[in-house]
Parts: structure tokens; sequence; C-alpha cells
């Protein structure tokens, strides 16, 4: 062993030993981590993580890379934590299809599609996409072997989809707060939702007792079909040493941004999904004023009031502004109530700031995401075309590139009341 893979085997292991401290100290209170032990934890993963990947690469470029390699420092090993033990950590869970008797696969946020055991870590996209792009396969030829080619357009294998699907879940706000994704091996799918919870009440000897209604119904996810493109021009494609993984990089974040305002904003009409935003069961404030943090923290005791437990606040970057920005009379700022660190914020642009009469107005979404569920029909299909045109754009006369990715996908909420919005938010003149 090198003095390089030392030291990154030592730091490793040192990340691993503060992400179990958090754990431990939670565990020894008897209680969830909190929001800012779980950020603690997220930025401790994410440096062993890239540490990991360091190690890896040296380990294969000196030809010593083996299996025993992951058993032996897998961060999960060194924190002795699994799915049950690890608190709000997104684990995968099992769902049971009554209809097929097949199992549900349900991530949570830390878990991927895309299993490394696939052997599709070699594929290159980047290559894949450029070599279609103009016609030049030479330095994609495992590529194309693997991809199912028809003119100007391909189907990647499926676990190489998975991979990109996996990288625009991690862009996802609604990911990282915890919703669960579930693969859908059919175009609809029956989950159980839970409308109310029962009423609770002491018996006396004799005495009859009242049923009450727990309020379990059926909510079906039914895939629907969204679309993400761009372009570049043909020298780019050809003489761009990034552009391939730029577009890739592209379409990854697009893909994220369309899916993240459908889950949050979707109006459940046509072909859009129901977004949390107007969903049955979803109770909204108008505010129609300028934000205080007391306007947050009603919409949170609103919620723990009916046995909800929310972990996250969507917003529009402006609005989080606002509220850092609020002075007394004497200039200066306030502090928060102490409800404000008990959830994440999650600003986005997928929340709009022009709505209302007075296209100045926005919104704001409180809740307990991972009862949010997100249904993916499909992966990605990728085309590429030099010949397509758009509504201002012809690829075959301005010598472009278009690119095109689409899935099938819809959303639905297990408990419409795990969360609360607050619309009318406007910023102060």
């Amino acid at each position: 062993m090198n003095l390089q893979e030392k030291k990154l085997r030592e730091e490793m292991g040192a990340l691993g030993t503060k992400m179990q401290n958090i754990v431990d100290q939670a565990k020894s209170k008897g209680r969830d981590l909190t929001p800012d032990e779980i950020k603690q934890f997220d930025n401790f993963e994410k440096q062993y993580d890239k540490k990991d990947e360091e190690l890896k690469t040296m380990l294969k470029e000196r030809g010593t890379f083996t299996d025993d390699y992951m058993r032996g420092t897998d961060y999960r090993d060194l924190l002795k934590i699994n799915g049950s033990e690890a608190p709000d950590r997104g684990d995968q869970s099992k769902w049971m299809d009554p209809n097929t008797g097949q199992e549900v696969r349900v991530l949570g946020k830390n878990d991927k599609l895309y299993r490394a055991s696939d052997g599709w870590d070699d594929f290159n996209m980047s290559a894949a996409i450029r070599a279609i792009a103009t016609g030049d396969f030479s330095g994609a030829k495992n590529e194309v072997r693997a991809m199912d080619l028809t003119g100007t357009s391909a189907m990647v294998p499926k676990p190489v989809s998975q991979r990109l699907i996996d990288r625009a879940r991690d862009m996802m706000v609604l990911n990282s707060l915890g919703m669960q994704t579930i693969p859908m091996s059919s175009s609809t799918l029956t989950i159980a939702r839970v409308d109310g919870d029962p009423t609770p009440e002491w018996k006396a000897e004799n005495a009859a007792f009242s049923n009450s209604d727990v309020g379990i119904s059926g909510v079906q996810l039914e895939a629907k079909l969204i679309a993400a493109g761009t372009s570049m021009s043909h020298e780019l494609a050809a003489d761009a040493a990034n552009s391939a993984q730029m577009v890739e990089e592209t379409i990854a974040r697009v893909i994220a941004g369309a899916i993240d305002r459908a889950g949050l904003l979707g109006s459940g009409t046509g072909a859009e999904p129901q977004g949390i935003f107007g969903a049955p069961g979803v109770t909204d404030t108008d505010l129609a004023a300028s934000p205080t943090y007391d306007d947050f923290s009603n919409l949170y005791y609103r919620l723990t009031a009916a046995n909800e437990r929310p972990n996250g606040l969507v917003v529009a970057p402006r609005t989080l502004q606002v509220l850092d920005q609020l002075k007394d009379n004497e200039g200066r700022y306030l502090a928060p109530p102490q409800s404000w660190s008990q959830y994440i914020k999650a600003p986005t642009n997928a929340i709009p700031t022009d709505q209302g009469t007075g296209n100045d107005e926005s919104i704001a979404i409180m809740g307990n995401f991972q009862h949010l569920l997100y249904g993916l029909r499909e992966n990605l299909r990728i085309e590429v075309s030099r010949q397509a045109s758009g509504d201002s754009e012809n690829a075959w006369q301005e010598l472009k590139v278009f690119i095109r990715v689409y899935s099938r996908v819809d959303f639905a909420l297990a408990r419409s009341g795990a969360f609360q919005t607050l619309s009318g938010i406007i910023e102060p003149v």
C-alpha cells in the first residue's frame, strides 16, 4: 500500500467515524436525526464518496481493484447501520403489487436505479451522443454495438438510461427532500393513500366501541409523457472536447427541472401530472402579503397539530431572500423562530414568481416529502437528429444537431394531509 492509498483510506475512515458519531448521538437520545444532523451526515457522505472514487480509480490504474475493495471500505460497514437503523436515510423499501403479485421497487433519495453490478460503468454516454451527432462512430465502437440504432435515433441500454435518470434525480429538489421513486412495470399502478387518521378512544367494560374510519383509499399512478430537448451547432458537436458531456449534463438538468415543476405545481389536467399545489386534501392559505417568519411558523404548527412531521419547505429563491433581510426598527436582522430550524429550506426556480392578478405573486410548499410518490414508467429514450425542425430552428438548413429525451412519469400523494401550501406571497416594493 503506497502513501497516497494509505492517506485516502485513513481519511475515509475518519469520515466514517464522523458519520457514526452523528448516528450514535441520535440513537442515544432515542430520536431521529435533526435537519442539521442530516445535512452534516450528507456532507460527510459526499466527501467520503469523492475519496472513494479517487481510491477506486487509483486501484484500477494499478490493476489491483477487486470486489473485496467494495466490501472492505463501504461506509455502511464503517457505520454499522442498515435501512432500519439509519434515521431518515431514505433507504429502499419493498411493496407488493396486489394485481401482479410482483415486488414493487421503491427508491428513497439515496437509492439508485443503476447498479454497478450490471457492468455498464465503462459505457461512455458522452461519446455515444457525440458519435450519433457527428456520424463519426470511430471513437465509440463499443457504445454503438450496445445501442439500438435506427437512422439518427438511438435507444441506449437500460442500465445506461438508469444512470442518466439517477443523475437527474440527484439534481431534483423533490428527491433531496425524500420523495419516493417507484419504477412502474406497466402504464398504471394503484397505491394505497391515507386520507385521515383513526380516532382512538378508551373503552369501559361492557361499553360499546365506536369504530372510526381510517380513511384509506386508492390512488393511481398513470404514466404521462415528458420530453426535453436541446440543440447545438455541428461545429460544436464535432470540435468541442466537452460538448457531448455538456449536453448530457444539460439534459439531466432540464429533465430534473421539468419533473420538479410537475411534482410541485402540475395541474393534473390533460397530459400533465397532478402536483402538490392544488391537489385534493392539501390546504392552501392565501397570504396576499409579503412573507414573515410567522407565516411559515403557522404552516409548520398546523401540520404538526395534524400529527404530521414536515421535513422540508420549497420556495422561490426571492422568498428566502426577503426573510433573510428582515430587520427590526433599528436595522438589526431578525432571528428566525425555533421552528425554522426543524426542516430543510429548498429554494428552486421551479417555483414561479409571476402568479396572481398582479403577476408578482409566488407560493410555498411545506410538508413531509416522503409522502410524495414519483412513478417512472420507462427509461429515457435519447434521439439525435440532423434533420428535425422546431418553431424557430431547422437542423438541416442551419447545420445543427437536435437532441431529444423523453420518458413517462406521474406523481401521487400517499398522504395529502402531510402537505400545506402558502399562496399569494408578494415581494415588498
